[in-house]
């Protein structure tokens, strides 16, 4: 399952920021080559972390990625967690 995390810092993000932010998702994924770490054009404040998770409901899993930033990123100010949605599997109808 794919996550995306975006933290909005109280500061402009430093390099610490970005090692904060790839080794508070490492901590969470089940690959660690899926951690992809970036910055939005024109917002320096801001960071984007995109990293995989096992399979599991949403609701069992936000609080412990939300805490796990927490922890870890120095002058967090605000955070989003999205859930990228799986896509729908079809199913094939039998023919008599």
């Amino acid at each position: 399952m794919k996550v995306t995390v975006t933290i909005d810092l109280t500061v402009p993000a430093l390099k610490k920021h970005w090692r904060q932010m790839r080794g508070a998702a490492r901590g969470l994924t089940d690959a660690k080559k899926s951690v992809q770490v970036s910055q939005p054009a024109g917002d320096p404040k801001r960071l984007v972390v995109g990293f995989s998770v096992p399979k599991a409901r949403q609701s069992d899993v936000v609080d412990g990625i939300a805490r796990q930033f927490w922890y870890w990123i120095e002058d967090y100010g605000t955070s989003t967690i999205v859930f990228e949605s799986e896509p729908r599997r079809t199913r094939r109808s039998r023919e008599a």
